[in-house]
């Protein structure tokens, strides 16, 4: 019984918590008439302008930099790119093996 109590108290509690912040935030909220008959809006701020149009312009945007080459269907960026060059093995001296 007592285990039973011990998860059902603090839940309690964070309830009772929820709803005493909720109650603070928004003061006159959850009736739609105060008891004095006014509508509970009073000495409220007006709201907020709605949100800001973005900039008007197609893509890509002014500011936008464009690559140095596109690439098109079928195509890989390896492709664009020379390959290094390979070295030339033979230009090497010849390895001698050593014994340890």
């Amino acid at each position: 019984m007592a285990f039973y109590l011990l998860l059902i108290v603090p839940h309690l509690l964070a309830l009772a918590g929820l709803f005493a912040f909720a109650a603070m935030v928004n003061p006159g909220r959850g009736t739609e008439e105060g008891a004095d008959g006014s509508d509970g809006g009073g000495g409220l701020e007006p709201p907020l302008d709605p949100a800001p149009v973005p900039p008007s312009g197609g893509l890509p945007l002014d500011r936008a930099e464009l690559p140095a080459r596109r690439l098109r269907v079928g195509e890989n960026l390896a492709d664009l790119h020379p390959p290094r060059p390979r070295r030339d093995h033979e230009a090497d001296p010849p390895r001698i093996p050593v014994r340890s």
